[in-house]
């Protein structure tokens, strides 16, 4: 269907009668393209922003190994505890950082000695 053309649909009853129309835009090529570059742009700023992050929580951890989640999402403010938790799982995934000794009472390792 093209830009101009539209569907209408008809529903009468003995007093009234009422029209309805349903338009279908046109695809738009610019728009797409838009998408695409802000998709891309977003990727490119997430990315950034974790690497960020990732080096925040090793430079804190080489600081001070017996930090926990709630204290390092207290101290860089601007993530959730949630947040800290997948960067750490990150960090260990990719051998960064171990946790040695118990949930409490233990303390981060970092691997990576040239921060």
């Amino acid at each position: 269907m093209k830009e101009s053309e539209s569907i209408e649909f008809k529903k009468s009853t003995a007093e009234l009668k009422e029209a309805v129309i349903f338009f279908r835009p046109a695809w738009d090529e610019e728009l797409d393209q838009r998408n695409k570059t802000t998709q891309k742009t977003t990727q490119k700023t997430t990315q950034k922003t974790t690497q960020k992050t990732d080096l925040k929580i090793l430079l804190l951890l080489k600081e001070r190994p017996s930090l926990n989640r709630k204290e390092i999402a207290r101290i860089l403010g601007d993530i959730s505890e949630n947040g800290v938790k997948y960067h750490l799982n990150q960090l260990v995934k990719k051998g960064l950082i171990k946790r040695i000794g118990a949930d409490k009472g233990g303390h981060w390792e970092v691997v990576l000695n040239e921060i």
